[in-house]
């Protein structure tokens, strides 16, 4: 009879507790935050299934995903994300099999996307720059990466477009610090790289105007590197790490961005075909360089 006796004890002064003014004021408490809780559930989750994609795009910036949801305040679950941008330079497209980010509410008014502590797995990413003509770069062009939603080859069509006032800027800022991913591919220009790696870091875009790559690493374990369809390396292992501080994009046209990048590798290539530097002549001379 002991137990039932102590449960009838404990349950005697936790009514007695409850009851009174501190018990009162500690479950209205309580109700409030789980109020709280309920709110932010239901009107986050539809933001995120209705609203946020929307709110987000632009002419030059484009969000979608298959899923989103948030069960914990300010902390985002993302399935099948895609981000495409471009300005009149650069094009690019990252997309994620699935994310986790924390994400700076508060920043959201004034049109910047900021988050941290970022978890991303199934990551692709495409990069790719316009050019002049196709008369001196064909072979490389034919390797650069398609973009979804834009033309190919990506040749200047029109002269720049005047620069929108800071004030009228509508477009979206994406702030990502303390970035965890592991990347399935990467197609930067004409090369391509596709196995596992990992990439750490974070960046600032401001579509159009600035790129802030903060200082980020990218291990590369074991898969290839190739140009077209010729290998680089069939197997391939570096580690990277990059920085780029681009403040004023708009003066940076076709691959001047890359003067911006600082970078530094160690590791080893092995396989490879001499002949994809064939690439980097001039046509008449193409076959100058074969070989492993």
């Amino acid at each position: 009879m002991r137990p039932v006796s102590h449960l009838s004890r404990l349950w005697s002064h936790s009514r007695t507790w409850f009851s009174s003014g501190v018990g009162k004021w500690v479950g209205i408490v309580l109700a409030v935050l789980l109020g709280f809780q309920v709110l932010y559930v239901v009107s986050a989750n539809i933001v995120l299934a209705y609203f946020l994609p929307g709110w987000v795009s632009t002419s030059n910036l484009k969000l979608s995903y298959s899923s989103a949801s948030t069960w914990w305040p300010a902390r985002v679950n993302i399935e099948d994300l895609s981000i495409r941008s471009h300005d009149y330079n650069i094009q690019f497209q990252l997309d994620i099999e699935h994310a986790a980010v924390s994400v700076a509410l508060h920043r959201l008014p004034f049109r910047e996307f900021s988050g941290d502590d970022v978890e991303a797995v199934g990551v692709r990413f495409k990069l790719r720059h316009s050019v002049k003509s196709l008369d001196a770069s064909k072979r490389r062009i034919d390797a650069f990466p398609p973009i979804e939603g834009y033309p190919d080859p990506p040749v200047y069509r029109d002269p720049p477009p005047k620069p929108i006032p800071e004030a009228e800027d509508k477009r979206f800022t994406i702030h990502l610090t303390d970035i965890q991913a592991e990347v399935r591919e990467l197609w930067i220009m004409e090369v391509r790289y596709q196995g596992e790696a990992q990439a750490k870091g974070g960046f600032k875009l401001r579509p159009g105007r600035a790129l802030r790559l903060l200082p980020a690493t990218l291990k590369l374990a074991g898969g290839s590197l190739t140009l077209g369809d010729i290998a680089i390396a069939r197997t391939t292992n570096l580690d990277v790490t990059a920085d780029i501080d681009a403040p004023d994009l708009e003066a940076l046209p076709g691959k001047a961005l890359f003067s911006k990048v600082t970078a530094s590798m160690d590791g080893r290539l092995e396989g490879g075909d001499l002949s994809f530097l064939d690439t980097y002549l001039p046509i008449e001379r193409s076959a100058a360089l074969s070989g492993d």
